[in-house]
């Protein structure tokens, strides 16, 4: 599922001091395996720590490849949680495009540049955007099952756009859920949305 970027509903100072935390030793690893919650709670971590892990596991792949690390966007935060938010909402994914909202007009790169600029992510620039989503039932709702699906099952370009070293910025989004309504009422279940960019002002 490729395409276009969303938002994040954490404060956006907090995005990068989680992904930090959650970047080095053991954390990775368990936080991979732990699907986001439907409630993030009084802080927000339920919400906050999936997303700082694939913000882990994303660098840590373009640095296996020999790109560099991407920053954190709050613009591009934001843009990945009100995606989020709209698909979890009305749970389209199972039967049309993650990346074409049915409510919203244009196709699908239309609505993701839409996405990224409403965002404020490069007002006035010449821009680079890409999306790439993941929905997964219980099981299968966790950061590393996102990760997998991106760079090893998916037939998209979604590892393509992990690893494209032209890419400076993204913001993720996870929250608990599922986008596909045939998959929602399983626990542990994922939605994941990570908007990339560039800015060329």
């Amino acid at each position: 599922m490729a395409g276009a970027l969303s938002v994040a509903l954490v404060p956006v100072t907090a995005t990068p001091a989680v992904a930090t935390k959650y970047c080095s030793g053991p954390n990775v690893g368990s936080n991979g395996d732990t699907p986001p919650t439907r409630d993030p709670g009084r802080f927000g971590f339920g919400w906050l720590v999936p997303s700082g892990t694939v913000m882990c596991l994303i660098n840590q792949e373009r640095q296996r490849v020999g790109a560099r690390e991407l920053d954190s966007s709050g613009e591009l935060t934001d843009a990945a949680r009100k995606h989020v938010d709209a698909s979890l909402a009305q749970k389209w994914w199972g039967s049309g495009d993650p990346h074409v909202n049915p409510q919203l007009p244009g196709d699908r790169d239309a609505q993701i540049i839409g996405r990224i600029r409403s965002s404020g992510y490069c007002a006035n620039g010449r821009l680079s955007g890409y999306e790439i989503a993941y929905t997964g039932p219980g099981g299968f709702g966790t950061p590393n099952a996102a990760l997998n699906w991106w760079l090893h099952l998916s037939k998209g370009d979604h590892a393509k756009i992990i690893r494209d070293p032209s890419l400076t910025d993204f913001g993720v989004m996870a929250k608990g859920g599922s986008a596909n309504k045939a998959e929602d009422t399983r626990n542990g279940s994922g939605t994941y949305v990570v908007e990339f960019g560039s800015c060329q002002e």
